[in-house]
C-alpha cells in the first residue's frame, strides 16, 4: 500500500514521513521535494526537483492510494502576497489534482486552524482557498487537518510571529490556557496523518470529508495514544 507525501522535509512533513516508515500498513513512500529528506528507508522513493512547475507530471507518474500534502511555506519566504499564493495554494493543488488523475482515492492535507476562504488574513484566506477547491477534485476520502500552534525544531526560520507563538504555545500547553491557541506537537500531527492514511488503506474510512481541528485534534491525539494505536 503506498502514500505519495509532498512538503517532506518541512516540520510536519519530516514527522509524517518518519512515522509512515515505521507503519506496518504503507509499504511503499513517495516524496517529491526541493530539498532531500534527512530519512533515508528501503521503502522510500525520494524524488528530488527544485522547480515546484515540474511537480504535476511527477506526481501524475507515480500512482499512489494516498496522496499527503504537508507543504507550506510563509510570505517572507515566498516573497510577497502574490509568490506566496502560488506556493501555498496553487502547489499542492495541482499536486492533488494530478494524485487523482493517477488514481489515488484519498487526500489528505495538513492545514491550519481557522482556514477560511473569507478571511482578512492571507495566511488563512489561502489555506481556506485550498480546502474548498480540494474538494472540488471529488476523492474518495477527503481529510483536512488543522493543528493550532504547532510545536517542534524548525530547520528554517519563520518569523518573529512564529516564533512567539511556539513559545507561547509550549509554555501554554497541557494547561487551562491551552484552548487559546490549542499548541500540539508536530510529531502527534505526523502521527495523526498515517493515522488516517492507515485507516483509509484499511477500508476503514467512512466519511467522505473528515476535518480534525483544534481542540478535537488534541484530544483525538491524546484519545490514541492512551489506545497505544499511534
Amino acid at each position: 500500500m503506498s502514500v505519495f507525501l509532498l512538503g517532506s522535509t518541512g516540520l510536519v512533513g519530516s514527522e509524517i514521513l518518519l512515522a509512515a516508515s515505521k507503519s506496518s500498513t504503507i509499504t511503499s513512500i513517495t516524496t517529491l521535494s526541493r530539498k532531500v529528506p534527512d530519512l533515508t528507508v528501503e521503502k522510500l522513493n525520494s524524488i528530488l526537483e527544485p522547480d515546484c512547475s515540474k511537480w504535476p507530471p511527477i506526481v501524475r507518474s507515480h500512482p499512489c492510494n494516498i496522496f499527503v500534502s504537508a507543504f507550506g511555506s510563509t510570505k517572507a519566504k515566498a516573497g510577497g502576497s502574490k509568490q506566496f499564493h502560488d506556493l501555498d495554494y496553487g502547489v499542492p493543488l495541482m499536486a492533488a489534482k494530478s494524485a487523482k488523475e493517477s488514481g489515488s482515492k484519498t487526500c489528505i492535507l495538513i492545514s491550519s486552524a481557522m482556514a477560511n476562504s473569507k478571511s482578512p488574513l492571507l495566511y488563512l484566506r489561502t489555506k481556506g482557498d485550498l480546502e474548498n477547491d480540494i474538494k472540488k477534485l471529488n476523492f474518495d476520502h477527503t481529510v483536512f487537518i488543522r493543528p493550532g500552534v504547532l510545536l517542534g525544531e524548525r530547520k528554517e526560520d519563520h518569523g518573529h510571529w512564529n516564533n512567539f507563538a511556539m513559545k507561547v504555545g509550549g509554555w501554554i500547553q497541557n494547561t487551562w490556557l491551552a484552548p487559546l491557541m490549542n499548541p500540539i506537537d508536530a510529531q502527534d500531527v505526523g502521527k495523526i496523518a498515517v493515522h488516517y492514511s492507515e485507516l483509509s488503506l484499511d477500508n476503514k474510512l467512512d466519511e467522505k470529508l473528515t476535518i480534525i481541528e483544534g481542540s478535537k485534534l488534541v484530544k483525538m491525539v491524546n484519545t490514541l495514544k492512551a489506545r497505544g494505536d499511534i
